[in-house]
């Protein structure tokens, strides 16, 4: 099993006016092992742009849950080897960067 601290965002509330603390929640988890055909992403940058105001209220999209963990446009490395010596993902090489969809994680 890998070690470590997954940290994640999540909606507590929905914002109204300026952004405050309590609307938002970091809650720690271990990190996940990936399943067969998933890979471990690293977040190295994270996205905050206004286009988040709408995914946090109604608004063009789905709004997040409150209680979801926000989602986000990232960038982020993949771990060359996990601990029993090899990548889990048959989808893409390991140690390379990734641009995603994802969230505050």
């Amino acid at each position: 099993m890998m070690t470590g601290v997954n940290r994640r965002f999540r909606l507590a509330a929905r914002p109204v006016g300026a952004f405050k603390d309590s609307d938002f929640e970091l809650a720690e988890t271990p990190v996940p092992v990936p399943g067969e055909g998933e890979l471990l992403v690293k977040v190295t940058h994270l996205s905050i742009d206004p286009a988040m105001r709408g995914w946090m209220n109604a608004g063009l999209v789905t709004p997040a849950e409150v209680g979801a963990v926000m989602r986000a446009i990232t960038i982020g490395n993949s771990p060359c080897r996990t601990e029993r010596g090899s990548t889990k993902s048959t989808l893409r090489r390991a140690g390379r960067s990734r641009y995603l969809s994802a969230s505050w994680e």
